[in-house]
Formats: C-alpha cells, sequence, structure tokens
C-alpha cells in the first residue's frame, strides 16, 4: 500500500527544477510549486513514491499512460511538459502550475449555481472526450481532480495516474470518501472498463455540484458500495426540482448502472449539457418576458411599448412530442418516431415556426408529465401530441394541438392513409398542421405550397432508413450495429438516398472513433459516405453535419 512522501523542509532542488513549496501531498506523492531554472518559468512538480517509481509494473504503466497524456493538447486538460527521473531513480512528472482551486475546494460551500454546473461540466466532458479519442481513460474524475482557473477554464488533472493505486485506497478509511463516491460499479467490481467509467464519475461530479452532495452518500462504506454497485440514488430531479429537466436527464444518462445504458461518449454529454444550457436560456428569456408582461420590467415606457409590438409578430413555438406507437407490437416504435422526426425537421423549415429540437423533446418520452410542465421546461406556447396506429399496409394518424398557456385543445384530426403513400400523408398532416397554427394563433406562420420531401421513392429503403435511425437514437453498442445494417440496406434498395448516406457517415465515424474499427479505415468511409450525401442533396444538414464530424479527426 502506497504511503504519501512528506517532504518537511522540500528540497531546495529537483534536478534543474529550484523548489519554492508544497502545494499538496497524497497517496500518490508530493506536489511542488518550482521554477524551472532552465526555461525560467514556474511549475508544478509531481514526485511520485519511491515504490511507485520503483515497482516495474507500476513504473513502466505510469510511464506508457504519461506519455500519452503528454501528447493530449487541449484547452481543459493539464499541459504535461516532461518526465523526469532523479538520480536515485524516482519519477517526477512536470505540469503547467496554474492558479486558482480545485472544484473540491469550492464544493465546501455548498451548491453551485446552475450556470457554473453546466460550464464545468461542459469543458470537462470536452477534455475527457479528446483525451478518450486518443485511447486515454481517466479512471479518477473527481472534484479534487479538476482545477478551476480564475477566468473560468477547468483543468482536468493526473491523467494516467489514478491506475499506480492499484485500488488499494479502498482499505484507507481516510480516502474511501475522497474517491469511492465517483468509483462506477464496473471499477468497484473490478471489471473491464472504458471510456464510459469516466461519464459516470462525471455524473456523479455533477450531481454534487447541484445538491451539495455525493448521490450515493451515507456514512458507512460498506453500504455506498452497496448503493453504487445497484445504481441506487435519489434522482436529482426529486433534491433539486428547480433545476431544468434537461440537467436532470444529463445526470440520469451519466448514472446508468450498466455501461452501455449511459451516454454513449463525452461527446454526447457534451451536447446533452448543452441542451440544457440552450433550454436555460430561453426560460430566462421567457421569465423576462412575463415580468415585463406584468408591469414588472424596468425598461422605459416607450421601450415597453415597441417590445409589447414586436411580441406579436414573434414567432409561435411548438413542441411535437414522440407520437405513441398505438399498435400491438412494440416493434412499430421505429415508425411513430420516425414519423416525429420527421415533422420536426420539415416543420423547423417553416417560416414564423420556432419548433424544439429532437433531442429536447426525446428526452422527455416515457415521462409522465402534463402539458402545461413539458410546455414550461422547452419554453414553448403550443404542443402537438398525437398517436400512430399501423395495420398491415395501412396506417393512422391521430393528432391534437393544445394550447400551453390555457391547456385547451386548439384542433385535433385524424389522417389516414398507405403505408407505401407515408410521404403524402405527413405532408397533409403538416399542412393542416401549419393551416390551424395560422388561423388559431399567428398570421406570421407561413404556409408553403410543399412541406414534406420525398426522401426516397421507395417505400422499402424509407422502412429501413427509419428502422436505422430509430436504433441509432437508442445510443448502445447494440443500437449503432443495428443501425449500420438498416443504412446499408436502405442504400442496397435506394443507392441515392442522400440521409442513408449521411448515416452511413455518422455510422463509420462513431466505429471509428470508439476503437470499433481502424481508424484509418474507418474515418476515410464516412468522409466518402458524407461526401456522397452532400452530392445528392447539397442543402441536407445531416449531410453536413457528418462531414463535419469526420473532419474534426
Amino acid at each position: 500500500m502506497s504511503t504519501s512522501v512528506v517532504l518537511t523542509p522540500p528540497p531546495q532542488m529537483l534536478l534543474h527544477y529550484r523548489v519554492k513549496g508544497v502545494i499538496g501531498a497524497g497517496g500518490m506523492g508530493t506536489v511542488f510549486e518550482a521554477e524551472d531554472t532552465r526555461l525560467g518559468r514556474q511549475v508544478a512538480i509531481k514526485l511520485l513514491n519511491p515504490s511507485d517509481s520503483h515497482d516495474p509494473e507500476s513504473r513502466e504503466r505510469f510511464l506508457r499512460e504519461a506519455r500519452a497524456a503528454a501528447s493530449i493538447d487541449h484547452l481543459n486538460l493539464c499541459t504535461v511538459h516532461a518526465i523526469e527521473e532523479t538520480p536515485s531513480g524516482t519519477l517526477l512528472l512536470v505540469m503547467t502550475l496554474y492558479r486558482g482551486q480545485s472544484l473540491a475546494d469550492l464544493l465546501k460551500v455548498g451548491p453551485v449555481a446552475p450556470e457554473r454546473i453546466l460550464s464545468v461540466g461542459k469543458q470537462v466532458a470536452a477534455g475527457l472526450h479528446e483525451a478518450h479519442m486518443a485511447g486515454i481513460i481517466h479512471r479518477d474524475i473527481k472534484p479534487a481532480n479538476l482545477f478551476l482557473l480564475s477566468t473560468g477554464d477547468v483543468k482536468t488533472l493526473d491523467f494516467g495516474l489514478s491506475r499506480l493505486g492499484k485500488q488499494s485506497h479502498l482499505t484507507q478509511p481516510h480516502q474511501v470518501l475522497g474517491t469511492l463516491a465517483y468509483m462506477s460499479p464496473e471499477q468497484l467490481s473490478g471489471g473491464d472498463l472504458d471510456h464510459r467509467t469516466d461519464l459516470w464519475a462525471l455524473g456523479a461530479v455533477l450531481y454534487e455540484m447541484a445538491a451539495g452532495h455525493s448521490p450515493f452518500q451515507h456514512s458507512s462504506s460498506a453500504n455506498m458500495i452497496s448503493l453504487i454497485g445497484k445504481a441506487e440514488y435519489v434522482p436529482l430531479a426529486r433534491v433539486c426540482p428547480d433545476l431544468p429537466a434537461s440537467l436532470h436527464r444529463a445526470v440520469d444518462g451519466a448514472l446508468r448502472l450498466l455501461p452501455y445504458q449511459r451516454h454513449g461518449s463525452a461527446a454526447d454529454l457534451l451536447r446533452a449539457l448543452t441542451v440544457c444550457e440552450e433550454t436555460r436560456i430561453d426560460a430566462q428569456s421567457l421569465s423576462l418576458a412575463k415580468r415585463g408582461a406584468s408591469g414588472q420590467s424596468a425598461l422605459p415606457s416607450e421601450t415597453r411599448s415597441s417590445s409589447a409590438t414586436n411580441s406579436s409578430r414573434r414567432a409561435t413555438t411548438l413542441a411535437v412530442l414522440p407520437l405513441e406507437n398505438m399498435s400491438s407490437d412494440p416493434e412499430n416504435d421505429y415508425f411513430s418516431d420516425g414519423l416525429t422526426d420527421e415533422l420536426i425537421t420539415s416543420l423547423g423549415k417553416i417560416s414564423g415556426l420556432r419548433v424544439v429540437s429532437r433531442a429536447s423533446v426525446f428526452a422527455l418520452k416515457g415521462h409522465k408529465r402534463s402539458i402545461q410542465e413539458i410546455a414550461s421546461a422547452l419554453s414553448v406556447s403550443t404542443v402537438l401530441e398525437g398517436s400512430v396506429r399501423p395495420s398491415g399496409t395501412k396506417v393512422r394518424v391521430s393528432v391534437q394541438l393544445t394550447d400551453a398557456r390555457t391547456g385547451f385543445q386548439i384542433w385535433a384530426d385524424r389522417f389516414d392513409g398507405e403505408m407505401r403513400d407515408v410521404f403524402e400523408l405527413q405532408d397533409e398532416l403538416a399542412k393542416a398542421l401549419v393551416s390551424a397554427l395560422r388561423e388559431k394563433l399567428s398570421s406570421t406562420v407561413q404556409m408553403p405550397s410543399h412541406i414534406m420531401d420525398r426522401i426516397s421513392d421507395q417505400p422499402e429503403a424509407y422502412d429501413a432508413y427509419l428502422k436505422g435511425r430509430y436504433n441509432w437514437n437508442r445510443k448502445t453498442m447494440d443500437g449503432v450495429q443495428l443501425a449500420g445494417r438498416y443504412f446499408e440496406q436502405a442504400l442496397a434498395l435506394d443507392p441515392d438516398f442522400a440521409q442513408a448516406r449521411a448515416g452511413m457517415a455518422d455510422f463509420y465515424s462513431v466505429l471509428g472513433s470508439l476503437g470499433m474499427m481502424p481508424p484509418h479505415e474507418a474515418w476515410p468511409m464516412a468522409r466518402k459516405n458524407a461526401l456522397h450525401a452532400i452530392s445528392l442533396d447539397p442543402d441536407l444538414p445531416d449531410g453536413h453535419l457528418a462531414l463535419a464530424s469526420v473532419l474534426q479527426f
């Protein structure tokens, strides 16, 4: 078992580094503030315990991972300058010296404001994504390893060092709560770890920032281990109900028992936190608008008058909730979800109408909430809900539009059609909805002559594509593999199906980024499919997003 290196007083020199003082000490060694006398810069030096430096296995593991960490250049990761060795054989790690405080110090005063939670979470997720792409897993994400600079930037520290401990810290009572509270179930059980163990830890950190305590807080280490092993905790929505629902979902998506149930990557968690921020901004804007409407605004009267005039011209806001599958076969969920997707995409193109993104509305799927609660969470004035009942070659879609401010139904209708004519059915539904919005709510909503595009002339290809997107949105490893097969099937039936080409581009990008396929093979395939999708439809957002994902590598 490792012990802390206690140096009193600290050495005057470590190689060519002039030591100025001790920053801190822990189970892995001691950190010093020092001056690099050769380059004239201030640095932080971590001097590892001699027992770790001289153990061949620990030494080799540290050197291998420290070199990998040093090769990563990212704003939110600690910069490693050098790995040095003293004449006695002790290893030391030379890093940039940062001024600020650790997140652990900040949390001593209590919960953190929502804006700070989102800022810290997004920056840590961005840094983790960069590390994961380089094949490095942190394994010890916790508040003490997250450093907050006075500029607002966040640095993740100690990449690669956590493996040196061989989990011996579990036998040290004074250290258990410092690390145990952020360990994933698979880490506790000694199972194989991948990048999703870091997502679990970050989820636990975000929870603690919001609630002021760990999701698995308990006075007994044994009970804490039991809670983590079963992923049992009080949902953040119950502890902090005033936080945005999207933040609740982002945290819950990280703290799921099985790795494949969590966010698929740090980039996915980053996107979820970005949705939280956008939702919060919209909610704040709505709150300001309400205060102005009730006479509480501090704006001059002429400004308020102008704002009131402009509000009448403001775009109508709409949330299209996931259509419910009313068939007896749950396998038909792909069709109802796919129809919802197409409605969101097509209605989002209409001038005068602001439509909530797919990610935001589908995060609410399966949650029983009132229309007013949903509208408040998504900052919209109108909500469309409905159901899909496929039966053989026929399909029936029933929808209703509700004014979220009053709770009253504005419009409802039923549409029947053939599965082979699903595009005409979708176009008819969208036109009827836009007409109802114009008539009942706002004349600013434009009525185009055509809304829904026929994205494939082959109904079977379109059906395969919907199955592919449905499995893709499951965000599991099995779902990704199934999505790839369905996209391939769609392209075999219709080689010029632009959306399916974009889907294949996404598929290969994920295979390469997660190491499921050699990157030098996967990314060229992703690029080829993305460019093909754009050549087929230059205005297709999916194609450009797929290409952007490829170009970041």
